[in-house]
């Protein structure tokens, strides 16, 4: 089933590619039953084993490792798009252009096209050579308030900079985000209602209601979730007395 996570599918089709290489008259066959979640991080899959000689046929409910030839290839990794994000938001934040090497336009991860999608609203996004380029707007430019956000886990880094700048939004498509480190969509509203605002879940997200945040000094808790503890630090860049526990557990990260 892979309405969860991508993860389940692409653990998988790495396990059989392993054993494909020493079983090479057998065909390895995953069928993906469910509603397809992140299938972008599937195909950047693919095509990774592809470089290394891996011969699979996708018919999307349906993966076929068909054949291994081994190459002895160089794979450079890219820098991480969905951590990005992070980054660009503290530029937003403090008006500083931004220069992110080893990611570019046509990036294989799928969060590229959220960040490209996302950051028009806050800043000038170009391309150098190998590098992402950021100039930050003085203020968001918004055209929408309902935002689809195709599963990302960028979500919270959004969520956080419209709570900042005061944005009644909807974010959608980001259901399968109650089943990652934590319940993400819960926690996050549980979040923002203990440093003063309100939000409403929805079937698929939520709503931001209110952006009130805090004088006193408020906890975050980031429910050993790396991801709380850098989207709600740019809450704390802008609001000192919002603290974030167990800031440690972002070394799953760095």
């Amino acid at each position: 089933d892979g309405t969860l996570s991508s993860q389940y599918v692409t653990g998988l089709i790495i396990a059989f590619s392993m054993l494909k290489a020493n079983n090479n008259d057998t065909d390895y066959i995953i069928n993906i039953e469910g509603e397809e979640t992140s299938c972008g991080f599937i195909k950047m899959t693919l095509d990774m084993l592809e470089n290394f000689g891996v011969k699979t046929i996708n018919n999307k409910k349906e993966i076929i490792i068909t054949g291994i030839n081994y190459c002895d290839n160089n794979y450079d990794v890219e820098g991480d798009a969905t951590t990005a994000s992070y980054l660009f938001g503290w530029s937003y934040l403090k008006k500083f252009n931004l220069e992110i090497p080893n990611l570019k336009f046509n990036s294989v991860q799928p969060d590229m096209n959220v960040l490209i999608k996302m950051l028009k609203y806050f800043g000038n996004l170009s391309e150098k050579e190998s590098s992402l380029l950021f100039e930050p707007y003085q203020n968001i430019r918004l055209d929408s308030n309902i935002f689809d956000l195709d599963s990302s886990d960028t979500f919270l880094t959004w969520a956080c900079l419209f709570i900042l700048e005061n944005k009644m939004v909807e974010i959608t498509n980001i259901k399968n985000q109650n089943w990652k480190e934590c319940p993400r969509i819960d926690k996050f509203i549980e979040n923002i209602e203990n440093i003063g605002g309100k939000c409403e879940k929805t079937d698929t997200g939520f709503k931001i209601l209110e952006t009130n945040i805090k004088s006193d000094n408020v906890s975050i808790n980031t429910f050993k979730d790396h991801r709380f503890a850098m989207s709600f630090s740019l809450i704390s860049m802008r609001h000192e007395n919002i603290l974030i526990s167990n800031p440690h557990c972002v070394n799953k990260t760095y």
